[in-house]
């Protein structure tokens, strides 16, 4: 894949993909003067940037459970 196809198919612009692999972040194959990205090695880059879900509290672990506020003290 070309460092164009990666950014169209990330939706960024071609220079971020540069960055990502002059970081070390994805990994190409430097070809002279351009790179070329495995397919592979691409959905590795996505799978380890991918969003994580967050996590769902239990009742149990609520810290707010049974907490009590207070009412302002008039003045």
């Amino acid at each position: 894949m070309t460092v164009r196809e990666v950014a169209d198919l990330a939706q960024v612009g071609e220079a971020t993909v540069r960055h990502w692999i002059k970081e070390g972040s994805l990994r190409a194959i430097d070809m002279g003067r351009e790179f070329r990205i495995i397919p592979q090695d691409f959905e590795a880059f996505l799978d380890r940037h991918a969003t994580r879900a967050a996590r769902v509290l239990d009742d149990d672990s609520d810290k707010t459970k049974g907490a009590t506020t207070r009412s302002p003290q008039p003045r």
